[in-house]
C-alpha cells in the first residue's frame, strides 16, 4: 500500500515536471522570437508576447487540477537577479496578463498614487452648420513593464530548465528503476527497442 502511494506521488511529480519543462521551452522560444522580430517595447507585438511569456512561465506555479502545483522550491533562487525576474513575471501574470485588476494602484513620478488600469473617457466636440455635436469614446493606457528584460527571462528559464532536468532524471529513476526487469520483458515481447505508454495518474 505504501509503495503504491509512493508510485502515485512520483507519477504526479513527473507530470508536473514534464509540463513545467514544456512551459520553459515555450517561454524560451517566445523570447527568441521577441529578440529576432520585435526588439523593443514599442513594437505592436511586444505586449501580446509579454503576456504569453508571463502566463506561460507562471503556469507550473499555479494549481493544476488532479496533481497540484510544482514544488515551491522552484520559485526560490539564490541569485537576486533571477529571483527578481521570477517575482516580476509572477506578479505581472497575476495583476496584468491573466487578470484585469481595477483596484491596482501605482505612484507616478510626482509621488501621487492612482489607479494603474483606468479607462480614460474621451469627449470630442465638432462644430457643424447645424450646431455642436459631441461624440464619446474611451482610451486604455497600455502598461509597459520595463522591469522585465528578455535576456533576464532567458537566464531565468535556462536555470529553471537545468533544475527541472535534474529533478526529472531523479524522479524517472525512482519511478522506473524498480521495474527494470518488467520493462525489459515488455520490450522483448514487443520485439522492439522502444515503446511508449501513457503515464496513468490515479485519482
Amino acid at each position: 500500500m505504501q509503495s503504491n502511494k509512493r508510485e502515485a506521488n512520483l507519477k504526479r511529480t513527473l507530470w508536473k515536471l514534464a509540463y513545467a519543462k514544456r512551459s520553459v521551452i515555450h517561454v524560451l522560444t517566445t523570447c527568441e522570437f521577441w529578440q529576432t522580430h520585435v526588439g523593443n517595447d514599442h513594437h505592436p507585438m511586444h505586449i501580446p508576447l509579454m503576456c504569453a511569456i508571463c502566463v506561460t512561465y507562471a503556469r507550473p506555479f499555479t494549481d493544476n487540477g488532479g496533481v497540484g502545483m510544482i514544488s515551491q522550491k522552484f520559485a526560490r533562487y539564490a541569485d537576486p537577479q533571477l529571483q527578481k525576474t521570477h517575482d516580476l513575471l509572477w506578479a505581472s501574470r497575476m495583476h496584468f496578463h491573466a487578470h484585469t485588476d481595477a483596484t491596482l494602484t501605482a505612484r507616478d513620478t510626482s509621488g501621487a498614487s492612482g489607479p494603474l488600469q483606468q479607462i480614460q473617457i474621451v469627449v470630442a466636440r465638432r462644430r457643424t452648420p447645424r450646431g455642436e455635436e459631441l461624440s464619446f469614446g474611451y482610451g486604455l493606457p497600455e502598461i509597459r513593464l520595463r522591469g522585465i528584460i528578455i535576456p533576464d527571462v532567458r537566464n531565468l528559464c535556462a536555470e529553471f530548465d537545468r533544475r527541472l532536468n535534474q529533478e526529472l532524471h531523479k524522479t524517472m529513476d525512482a519511478l522506473f528503476t524498480p521495474n527494470l526487469r518488467q520493462l525489459k520483458g515488455t520490450l522483448d515481447q514487443a520485439h522492439s527497442d522502444q515503446l511508449s505508454f501513457p503515464l496513468e495518474l490515479e485519482p
